[in-house]
């Protein structure tokens, strides 16, 4: 199956913050080949109600749907989300860094000063 207009969220690969409540599946299931995590809102059967091993094409990338999640605000814009890691999304979109509504970042987790955060997230930003 093709997917069109949908929203594509990458998790930071290491820390996995902002990750959804998965239903169904494992979060460190991400990481595997092609992973996608569906998110259960009201958008979701716009997607033809995936379930876990679900594949499709995004973008002429190949994707499977390797978990079932809720977020508590959802169904932005109304389409479809998905998660995935940062790096596959800048893979499948390379404009992905571009197009960002939002970075979500936890600076307390960092164990740095302010301006070497600051010039972490300018670095981050301009990817």
């Amino acid at each position: 199956m093709a997917l069109s207009g949908r929203n594509v969220i990458g998790l930071d690969d290491t820390s996995l913050f902002g990750q959804p409540s998965m239903v169904k599946g494992n979060i460190q299931d991400i990481f595997a080949e092609n992973a996608f995590i569906a998110i259960q809102d009201a958008e979701f059967s716009k997607l033809k109600n995936p379930q876990i091993g679900t594949e499709f094409e995004l973008n002429d990338h190949r994707g499977i749907i390797v978990g079932i999640a809720r977020v508590a605000s959802s169904a932005l814009f109304g389409v479809p989300t998905l998660y995935t890691t940062y790096s596959r999304g800048l893979a499948i979109h390379p404009e992905f860094s571009l197009t960002m509504s939002y970075y979500s970042l936890n600076p307390n987790r960092w164990r740095m000063s302010r301006p070497s955060r600051r010039r972490w997230l300018r670095q981050a930003i301009s990817h």
